[in-house]
């Protein structure tokens, strides 16, 4: 080789341990930077290796037409370094690993310290946060009290008493104006006893408010799980579109510094360069677009969780699992919707039931005993014995309302079970179906990366023989990173179908 195109080769080949500032993440704006400046470097290193070799296949003649002219010879080693600058190895590119390291996502904002949390540490912090569940929490403390007071009902009501009367002019009293002093101490109880028959169906009542209100606890975790996981893998799918996009922006500035370079000796065309420039505008817009939607969906994590405005956080970049799903089946989940309802129906069955009351007599129980006497130490016993029956006669007119507001109510409730239950099965019949189709969609992403793979090898050919252009080994590989993305979003897409299908069949939406 001659010792003119050797130095010129020298200078293109790669130096041996430097990595190459793509597989760091490839994101970072200076690492971006110093990919074109290194590739303008090769091309001009190129240029002088091919003029030097042409000079020497004269036989060292100098200043002949076209002896410093670039022979394709000379631009072998160009091509090579520039290839290696350029793309990856197609092999790599056919299934593209979403692992910590391969693609840096977009920084916090300023001064802001990240910390980074997985799924489940999310999911725990949302348990601890949210107000909804603590709503949840009070609800049914306020139902528990509610049977503890319908228990209570099966209790006598009971008095203790102490009083003091002057009486005059009543009949048995000592005659003359001053009158006399009637001194009391006494107990007294009184107990509705058909009481008895109606306070079961208070308590009945009174309970299954309760499990409805458990039922309703249970129905926000679960809504707010789903929530929280939703946000996740969305927050995980934008950060990886956005790295994906500025490894696009790199190899659009690295066509450009080649286009440049070559059109500095006149072998490219000036479209090359303005196409570039295009690229690098189009790249740009779609980063900033991608890094709103970064933190759009951080900020909606962050509301999911229960945190403050404002909370910057950050998750690592393993790829989602959609977990298992096994087929749907015909019988309607159990879900917290459906208790909810079911419990509530009884509950207004029970109340209705126990307003009946007010159709029938009472029989009240009463006794009291004590001490009376006109001394301040009374000391003469006293006692009384009572039934009492007590017949409603103007009562009914407000009780028949009462009781069919509350077979009403009930009968509401059963429409809405009704409706509820169907609607259920319709929902996870339908989530069925979206997740078959983000899982054929996820399928269809492998042929398409690896025939995008292809393109990019048969581009890096043709570009090694003379044949084809960088526009189109830069299209090759913008091809490869449109794959790349489609592919993040049908993972996306594939993990939280999985999510709510298992939400919709009653279990838990994380794996």
């Amino acid at each position: 080789m001659p010792d003119a195109a050797r130095r010129g080769a020298a200078r293109v080949a790669p130096r041996a341990g430097r990595p190459d500032p793509r597989h760091r993440g490839g994101a970072a704006a200076g690492a971006a930077g110093t990919v074109p400046r290194r590739l303008a470097r090769a091309v001009r290193g190129g240029i002088a290796a091919s003029r030097g070799a042409a000079r020497l296949c004269r036989g060292g003649g100098g200043g002949g037409e076209g002896a410093d002219a670039v022979t394709p010879a000379g631009l072998a080693p160009l091509l090579a370094a520039a290839l290696a600058a350029q793309a990856e190895p197609p092999g790599t590119l056919a299934e593209p690993a979403v692992a910590a390291g391969v693609a840096t996502p977009p920084l916090p904002g300023p001064g802001a310290a990240a910390e980074v949390w997985d799924l489940e540490q999310c999911l725990r912090r949302a348990a601890e946060l949210r107000a909804e569940l603590r709503g949840d929490d009070a609800a049914l403390a306020e139902a528990s009290a509610g049977v503890e007071y319908a228990r209570a009902g099966r209790l006598p009501s009971a008095s203790a008493s102490a009083g003091y009367r002057r009486a005059a002019g009543v009949s048995g009293a000592a005659a003359g104006p001053a009158g006399v002093n009637d001194f009391s101490l006494g107990v007294a109880a009184r107990w509705v006893a058909t009481d008895l028959l109606w306070v079961p169906d208070e308590v009945r009542a009174a309970e299954a408010e309760v499990e409805a209100a458990a039922a309703g606890g249970a129905l926000t975790l679960r809504r707010i799980r789903l929530e929280v996981l939703v946000a996740y893998d969305a927050l995980w799918a934008a950060r990886r579109a956005a790295a994906l996009l500025r490894e696009t922006l790199a190899a659009a500035e690295q066509h450009r510094a080649y286009a440049a370079a070559r059109g500095e000796v006149g072998l490219g065309a000036p479209a090359d360069v303005a196409r570039a420039e295009v690229e690098i505008a189009d790249a740009r817009l779609a980063i900033a677009s991608a890094d709103a939607e970064v933190e759009t969906a951080r900020a909606r994590l962050v509301r999911a969780i229960g945190l403050p405005v404002g909370t910057t956080i950050d998750i690592p970049d393993d790829e989602p699992e959609a977990g298992p799903a096994p087929p749907p089946t015909a019988e309607v989940p159990d879900r917290p919707e459906r208790t909810v309802l079911e419990r509530q129906v009884e509950a207004a069955r029970a109340r209705a039931e126990s307003l009946a009351a007010g159709y029938w007599p009472q029989v009240t129980v009463s006794a009291s005993a004590g001490v009376q006497d006109d001394d301040f130490f009374p000391t003469r016993p006293v006692w009384a014995v009572g039934l009492a029956v007590d017949v409603p006669l103007l009562s009914w007119a407000a009780t028949a309302p009462a009781v069919e507001a509350a077979e009403a109510r009930a009968a509401q409730l059963e429409a809405r079970l009704a409706t509820t239950r169907d609607d259920l099965v319709l929902e996870v019949r339908a989530a069925w179906n979206t997740l078959q189709e983000a899982r054929a969609r996820l399928e269809a992403c492998g042929p398409l990366l690896a025939s995008a793979a292809e393109n990019l090898r048969v581009a890096e050919g043709r570009y090694r023989e003379g044949a084809g252009s960088m526009i189109e080994l830069v299209d090759a590989r913008n091809a490869v990173q449109r794959a790349q993305i489609t592919r993040v979003a049908a993972v996306r897409d594939v993990a939280i179908a999985a999510a709510r299908y298992r939400h919709a069949a009653g279990e838990e939406p994380w794996p």
